[in-house]
């Protein structure tokens, strides 16, 4: 079993409360991860990129930033 999931935390772009959201690092060098802000209800987007640690083969960087997606009207959004 590997340990391949990460916490991210950032600010919230629109409130500026901090906001978490957990990443699996198995995945390609840049991934997307998208969550909602608990406070502000805004949809985010975490762009993160993932790098290799030069410390052991099993380590690896993860860090990003934190974006704010337009949304549509709240009555023409589509719920998956």
């Amino acid at each position: 079993m590997s340990n391949n999931l990460v916490a991210l935390s950032g600010s919230c772009p629109n409130c500026g409360e901090q906001v978490f959201a957990f990443v699996k690092t198995d995945k390609s060098i840049r991934a997307s991860h998208r969550a909602e802000c608990h406070v502000c209800e805004c949809l985010l987007e975490y762009r993160t990129k993932i790098e290799k640690s030069l410390s052991g083969p099993r380590r690896n960087w993860v860090y990003g930033r934190v974006y704010l997606l337009k949304q549509g009207h709240p009555r023409k959004r589509k719920w998956i």
